[in-house]
C-alpha cells in the first residue's frame, strides 16, 4: 500500500512509483477480465447450440400443392400450419420452410436441408431456413436463430482481443 502521495511532495519519485504500481494493478485486472470475456465467448462459439452443422434436430417434414384448388399432399402443411400428425424428421443441419405461388400453383414444403439458403422472391414465395427442433412450423422461433449470433460473438471477442493488445504497452 502507498502513503498518501501528499506527505511526498518533496520526493517526486516515490509519488510516480505509487501511481505506476495502482496502474498496475488496474491494467492487470482489466487484462484478466478481457482474457476471461474471450474464453467465455468462445466457448459459446464452440457450442453445438451454434455449430448448427455439428448436432442433429428435428424438423417437420411435408408437402402441399394446390393447382386449380385442388390439393396434393398433406392440407395441415399449408399456413395456418397445424402440427397435428405431421411426419417429424432428425437430420444434421437446419429446417426449411418454402412457400412459392406461381399462377394457379402454391406450394408449401417443409423439411430438413443441410444447405438451406435463405431466399426471397417477390410475388412469388419465400424460403426460410431456421436452426432449432421443430423450428420450421408457422413461425420460427427465436431459438431457431442462435446460429445468426456467432458472428457477433466472434466480433465482441476480436475486440477484446484488438483492446488488450492496444493497451498492453
Amino acid at each position: 500500500m502507498c502513503p498518501d502521495p501528499s506527505h511526498f511532495t518533496s520526493n517526486l519519485l516515490n509519488e510516480v512509483t505509487c501511481k505506476q504500481s495502482r496502474m498496475g494493478v488496474h491494467k492487470h485486472f482489466l487484462e484478466f477480465f478481457c482474457l476471461a470475456l474471450v474464453h467465455i465467448v468462445l466457448i459459446q462459439a464452440n457450442n453445438y447450440d451454434y455449430n448448427y452443422h455439428s448436432y442433429k434436430t428435428k424438423c417437420y417434414e411435408c408437402h402441399l400443392a394446390i393447382t386449380s384448388g385442388d390439393p396434393t399432399g398433406d392440407y395441415k402443411c399449408r399456413d395456418p400450419f397445424v402440427n397435428d400428425g405431421i411426419e417429424i424428421k432428425e437430420c444434421y443441419g437446419s429446417c426449411r420452410k418454402t412457400y412459392h405461388k406461381i399462377s394457379d400453383i402454391e406450394s408449401y414444403i417443409r423439411k430438413c436441408d443441410t444447405n438451406c439458403k435463405e431466399e426471397k422472391i417477390e410475388n412469388v414465395g419465400y424460403t426460410k431456413c431456421c436452426t432449432g427442433d421443430l423450428c420450421n412450423g408457422s413461425v420460427p422461433t427465436a431459438a431457431g436463430d442462435r446460429a445468426q449470433q456467432l458472428p457477433l460473438k466472434l466480433a465482441i471477442a476480436g475486440l477484446v482481443v484488438w483492446f488488450i493488445m492496444t493497451y498492453q504497452k
